[in-house]
């Protein structure tokens, strides 16, 4: 009887453990490379909400993550690398596909980094 009541804690123990450190560091996102917008497609649309926040214009909505499509920052080449997948050009970044980001847990600056045994 105690090995089971011992049993059930350790589960619930671990349960709960798993519980905090899930909800600690939070849940994936997704977004569809490309879809500056946000509206769940690539489209013209996207390279033209590009252009306006690089020209300093308002848009209503903007998903930085997605608009930069090749991943060295914002400029006008992910506006232009979405004209051609639009018409049907090659290009080398895997736009319209969905991208996950799965959340790092934070990082202590005084944490020592794990040195492997040799």
């Amino acid at each position: 009887m105690n090995a089971l009541k011992n049993t059930i804690i350790c589960l619930l123990l671990t349960t709960l453990l798993v519980s905090v450190l899930v909800f600690s560091v939070g849940a994936a996102t997704q977004y569809i490379l490309g879809d500056a917008d946000r509206d769940g497609a690539v489209a013209t649309t996207d390279a033209t909400v590009i252009q306006r926040r690089l020209t300093g214009m308002t848009t209503p909505t903007f998903d930085e993550k997605a608009a930069d499509v090749d991943g060295n920052g914002l400029d006008i080449t992910d506006a232009t690398f979405i004209l051609r997948y639009e018409t049907l050009f090659d290009v080398p970044y895997p736009i319209g596909q969905t991208v996950t980001v799965m959340p790092t847990a934070p990082r202590d600056e005084y944490e020592l980094p794990i040195i492997p045994n040799k």
